[in-house]
């Protein structure tokens, strides 16, 4: 494979990060790391049956052909998390380490460039509780982590539209695959579209062999494909030297070193 671009994209992530992070509540809060390399993987059971059914169907719905309008809508999501992140960041930084950082409230004028009042509260949560998840923001923005051939825009109006997407699991954080979608607003007074929603759906078995590929293609280290069984696809880095091998957990959608 060639070699994946996707550190020069992380590495503007963190210089963002630095210079200035679904709908969360409580259970959401508790990102301890659990390692995922020792759970038993099985086939779908019986109870698993309707949500791999609608989960399969979430999928097929997102990959329907893209359009100029759907890349036109994700600069515009883009922006719209890294305005909310760049709102927040320094204070949130200010708090975690223990400084007196502003009132919540007085950051809500420059946060409603971005969102509406009904997703204040959920970034109002994290600010106050949490305020270092801001500073590493993993599953409160999405779309630096989208697999981008899904990301698709349906319009229901001239004013709202629908943008979804899915996002592989990443076990750092204890994270199964998803599908994304926004809700969005387009503001008159401003002449701009505001995030107005956030909701998250688990995926089942949601990457074909292709899509797998290509997402083992950003991880930062040449791999190759090697084969697959009912639970895993294979992936051994390119360099002889190299004593391990990846695989992406097919049910769950993640990939971990094996």
């Amino acid at each position: 494979m060639k070699r994946s671009t996707i550190w020069l994209f992380v590495g503007a992530m963190l210089i963002f990060l630095a210079g200035c992070g679904a709908e969360r509540n409580e259970e959401h809060s508790d990102r301890s790391v659990v390692p995922r390399g020792t759970e038993q993987e099985q086939e779908p059971s019986h109870e698993d049956m309707p949500l791999l059914q609608e989960s399969m169907q979430l999928a097929r719905d997102a990959l329907r052909p893209a359009t100029s309008g759907d890349e036109t809508f994700l600069n515009t999501l883009q922006q719209l998390e890294e305005g909310i992140l760049q709102a927040l960041i320094e204070e949130a930084e200010t708090k975690a380490l223990g400084g007196e950082a502003v009132d919540f409230d007085e950051l809500k004028p420059d946060l409603l460039r971005y969102m509406t009042e009904d997703m204040l509260g959920m970034w109002e949560h994290v600010y106050n509780k949490y305020p270092g998840w801001i500073m590493e923001p993993a599953g409160l923005v999405y779309t630096w982590a989208m697999f981008e051939p899904s990301f698709r825009v349906e319009r229901q109006s001239e004013g709202r539209a629908s943008a979804t997407f899915k996002v592989n699991g990443d076990y750092h954080i204890s994270d199964r695959a998803k599908l994304v979608t926004y809700g969005l607003l387009y503001c008159d007074e401003n002449e701009a579209w505001r995030i107005d929603s956030l909701k998250e759906e688990p995926l089942l078995y949601a990457f074909t062999l292709d899509e797998v590929t290509a997402i083992m293609d950003r991880i930062g280290e040449d791999v190759d494909y090697t084969g697959e069984d009912s639970d895993y696809y294979y992936f051994k880095p390119e360099d002889e030297a190299a004593t391990y091998t990846y695989k992406f957990h097919k049910k769950d959608g993640y990939y971990d070193i094996g």
